[in-house]
């Protein structure tokens, strides 16, 4: 367990990906880590991911955060300057009361990736079982 993970309210990470602009189109460990834990995150790199996260269903909180389009900058340095931005502009009360605020969304966002994840294996599973 790592108890300094656990008390932060967003998760903000880099895919290793974009340095070699592979451009995967699923999520990566990275991505699932703070859905699973439920918490906030920004990933920075994969546009692709939000896209995917959008027909999941999932809320990936870019608006909340004042960050409409971010998911559309094809610069990851840019990326990271918006972050930035956003960190200057947040003190850690508001976030705290966004968090709270949102558990239910959270939740949600778990349930909506386990579902994916089983619908992905579900045709695995039907051939195994035959």
């Amino acid at each position: 367990e790592n108890k300094e993970y656990n008390k932060s309210y967003i998760d903000i990470f880099f895919e290793t990906h974009i340095v070699h602009n592979i451009g995967y189109n699923n999520f990566s460990e990275k991505s699932i880590l703070p859905i699973y834990n439920e918490k906030f995150f920004i990933l920075v790199g994969s546009n692709r991911f939000y896209k995917l996260a959008k027909e999941m269903g999932i809320n990936t909180f870019l608006e909340l955060f004042g960050l409409e389009g971010f998911d559309e900058i094809d610069s990851p340095y840019e990326q990271a300057d918006e972050i930035i931005k956003l960190l200057l502009r947040i003190d850690k009360n508001t976030l705290k009361e966004m968090f709270i605020s949102h558990k239910d969304v959270f939740k949600e966002n778990k349930r909506k990736l386990f579902k994916h994840f089983q619908d992905q294996l579900k045709p695995v599973q039907e051939f195994v079982i035959k």
